[in-house]
């Protein structure tokens, strides 16, 4: 029985060492102020699935994505960066260097998408060009209602919700998005979903402003919705 003691209490001064030695590096990470992953640049091209040719000026969103909790715990997007095509198709995501504050994030991964008025994205392409990070997208040829459900569907996909301040990194698109739909929109219920347009453009514009109080951030809204998105 003493044996059986000692053996258990072996185990709980292991477990101790193992715990303390997870907070020491854990604190001195958060003192070294170093980054707990490097992202490295990505580079990819908008190609037209139907003709071949580039696309210019096709809106990039890279979306960093991950799990947060126990097991497999629930999804977050934390982190957003963007970019336009150039006029080869061409883009380039820059490299991020992720700080100590998404330690708890695990399976972590991202995700590109594009956009471009008057195209649709085209996912069934094959493996081995997908690896080459060539994004596809096509003339649309769907009815007003299609391009609107089309536009809602690009700006769900694309929302953000934990990215903090990258998110101001999203507005253009989301702006986009509202001036495309605006273009379009006929009925009362779809005046009412591009109120929704403008509220997240709005939202992503004020994410860098965290500093700032309620009042202020109140007043830079209307500020910009009487200028921009009328």
């Amino acid at each position: 029985m003493a044996n059986c003691g000692n053996v258990n209490m072996k185990k709980y001064k292991n477990s101790q060492l193992i715990l303390l030695s997870f907070i020491l590096l854990l604190l001195n990470a958060c003192a070294s102020g170093e980054p707990l992953m490097s992202w490295p640049e990505m580079n990819g091209q908008v190609v037209d699935t139907d003709t071949g040719e580039p696309i210019a000026d096709a809106f990039v969103i890279a979306r960093w994505q991950g799990r947060v909790g126990f097991f497999h715990g629930s999804s977050t997007c934390y982190h957003v960066e963007s970019t336009m095509s150039d006029a080869q198709g061409n883009f380039t995501i820059p490299s991020w260097f992720e700080w100590f504050d998404n330690f708890w994030t695990h399976m972590k991964s991202v995700s590109i998408s594009t956009y471009k008025s008057d195209y649709v994205t085209v996912f069934n392409r094959l493996s081995n060009e997908e690896k080459k990070n060539i994004q596809y997208q096509r003339k649309s040829n769907g009815t007003r209602e299609d391009k609107l459900g089309y536009i809602k569907l690009t700006a769900r996909r694309n929302f953000c919700s934990n990215a903090g301040q990258s998110r101001r990194k999203s507005y253009y698109l989301y702006r986009r998005l509202y001036e495309d739909a605006k273009k379009i929109t006929l009925t009362k219920d779809e005046k009412k979903n591009l109120e929704w347009f403008r509220d997240i453009a709005v939202s992503a514009w004020v994410a860098t402003d965290q500093n700032r109080t309620r009042e202020e951030k109140e007043k830079l809204v209307l500020e910009h919705l009487r200028d921009n998105l009328k």
